[in-house]
């Protein structure tokens, strides 16, 4: 099962100024809702050209732009996703709400990247793997650990648990879905093991 897990994806620095200017921009915005179930998605591109015209620049007097994301993506562990075809790059809010399936992406490779940086484990919001669609068999787990990501086979049935009510902070993430391609297995598999 083709399941990559990575911590500090970013130096920490980056990752802290990605969260804060995500959510500055107001990418997404929600207002206090109490006991509702939140969850927002918000559409960054559908390709790599879309996201530098969303992102723009960032940071302190506009001093860091989409250049140094890619740059910070080129030095990380997640290089190789820059040899794919973006398909979507969607952020994720989500506060309490219900636990529910997502979507099976065949001939697609899904890389989750955790942006919360105030998020203790009793929060909740576990990424589950399953061994098949039935989703009754968990192989795999992760909590939403600030600058982790997780890169996977889009055919592996996976959900999202929700916040729970511990949660003071929203959950911030963002979802990139890749197309397959000759560099692949540099990305779910590097070092090539079985």
């Amino acid at each position: 099962m083709n399941i990559r897990f990575l911590d500090e994806v970013f130096p920490w620095s980056y990752a802290y100024l990605l969260e804060s200017e995500l959510l500055k921009r107001r990418v997404l915005q929600v207002g206090p809702q109490e006991g509702a179930g939140i969850t927002v998605h918000s559409t960054l591109a559908a390709d790599w050209e879309g996201l530098a015209q969303r992102l723009g620049p960032i940071g302190p007097a506009q001093a860091m732009s989409f250049p140094f994301f890619i740059k910070f993506l080129a030095e990380s562990p997640l290089s190789a996703m820059l040899d794919h075809e973006l398909q979507s790059a969607v952020v994720n809010l989500d506060l309490m709400g219900t636990q529910h399936p997502s979507p099976l992406r065949p001939g697609k490779i899904v890389v989750l990247l955790f942006l919360s940086s105030r998020w203790p484990q009793e929060n909740g919001g576990e990424v589950f793997f399953y061994s098949d669609e039935s989703r009754k068999h968990i192989v795999k787990a992760t909590s939403p650990s600030f600058n982790r990501a997780v890169v996977f086979d889009g055919a592996i049935p996976y959900a999202v648990r929700p916040p729970t009510k511990a949660a003071v902070y929203p959950k911030l993430s963002a979802t990139f879905v890749l197309e397959k391609g000759p560099a692949s297995n540099d990305l779910l598999d590097p070092k090539g093991t079985p």
